[in-house]
């Protein structure tokens, strides 16, 4: 699997950029979109995932979140 931290603008007079969604993609045979996950909090610098958690750096607080498998969206 890949992941990849994605962000989003959805209303740019509002504040609405977001980078809370981590995409998932399959690798073999071909690459193709598996699950979206989407995180709780607003803005994200960087994540690992392991089998069972999410461990995802908050910007906002400055804090590493634990997060358990799945939070899909």
């Amino acid at each position: 699997y890949l992941y990849l931290l994605c962000s989003e603008l959805k209303d740019r007079d509002k504040g609405g950029f977001r980078v809370n969604k981590i995409l998932c993609l399959k690798t073999v045979p071909e690459l193709q979109l598996d699950v979206i996950y989407a995180l709780p909090g607003e803005i994200y610098t960087s994540f690992c995932v392991t089998p069972d958690y999410i461990f995802a750096t908050n910007y906002s607080n400055e804090r590493i979140e634990k997060l358990a498998l799945p939070v899909s969206d």
